[in-house]
């Protein structure tokens, strides 16, 4: 073998092989990699297809979700001390995304929504800050308060509650107790897993279903909320409410009676008491 063909035949070698290593370090696709994307994307899927075609694919925004997971991870890179801010910079100013505080439709919650429209609702908008967060490589988490849901940033020992409702600004904990009562010991201002913020939205969805008069669904749907929170009381309730629709009275009287338990000043909660004192026999 020649000295000459030996080189090109080592060049060759060592040119495939980085093109091995290469193709070893290409990412996988989003939903693949990311245990919440994945849910969420799942969950906007079984909206779609039972209740409204025109919610976009989550085929359709993957890619549009990897550019900005790119380039949320680009801007991790640059302003680590900072990171928080400088995604909901991303967001708001580079993007232009909008919050959607007067229409509580189901679309505004899902992802693949969000991401096409750039405008969402806390909890909408609040998933795409945790997937890009997650990406990034930034210790985000869900919060849930009654009627509300934001984020948590860790950094080392710097705790930050990012409020997406206000474009990203970071709010005391004082000030989410104050506008969002809430009992101690339920599942209330706590850092959720990624399963639990997937139940979060899974339990909008399941309101959509009850709304559109979809009764079994939303209660399947509820149940499944109420087995990862147990004691989030407000899917509680709107179970309760499917079997009153449903004339099943005693299993309504049990879920009022839970949701109650957990929370007492639950929204409605003086026309449960009162629905209840007619309807349910006090042991």
């Amino acid at each position: 073998m020649s000295p000459v063909f030996r080189a090109r035949l080592l060049e060759g070698a060592v040119s495939a092989a980085l093109l091995l290593m290469a193709a070893c370090r290409q990412e996988p696709p989003l939903e693949a990699r990311s245990e919440l994307a994945a849910s969420l994307l799942a969950v906007s899927e079984s909206v779609r297809v039972a209740l409204d075609p025109q919610i976009p694919k989550a085929d359709d925004v993957t890619a549009r979700l990897d550019e900005l997971v790119g380039q949320a991870r680009a801007l991790v890179q640059k302003d680590d001390k900072d990171a928080a801010a400088a995604l909901a910079e991303l967001l708001f100013e580079t993007h232009g995304y909008v919050r959607e505080v007067d229409d509580a439709g189901i679309v505004h919650t899902l992802l693949p929504y969000v991401v096409e429209n750039k405008k969402g609702s806390c909890v909408g908008l609040s998933a795409l800050y945790l997937v890009l967060a997650e990406q990034a490589g930034i210790q985000a988490k869900g919060m849930l308060v009654p009627g509300h849901f934001f984020v948590r940033v860790l950094r080392g020992e710097r705790v930050q509650n990012v409020e997406l409702l206000r474009r990203g600004e970071v709010m005391s904990e004082k000030w989410y107790r104050g506008k969002w009562p809430h009992p101690e010991g339920a599942d209330y201002m706590r850092p959720l897993s990624a399963k639990e913020t997937a139940a979060v939205l899974l339990y909008n969805a399941a309101n959509a279903f009850r709304d559109r008069g979809r009764l079994e669904r939303a209660k399947q749907m509820y149940e499944r909320v109420i087995e990862v929170l147990p004691r989030f009381a407000e899917p509680r309730a709107n179970l309760g409410s499917v079997y009153e629709r449903e004339g099943d009275t005693p299993s309504a009287c049990r879920c009022y009676a839970r949701a109650l338990a957990i929370n007492p000043a639950l929204p409605k909660a003086q026309a449960l008491r009162a629905w209840m004192k007619r309807h349910c026999v006090v042991e």
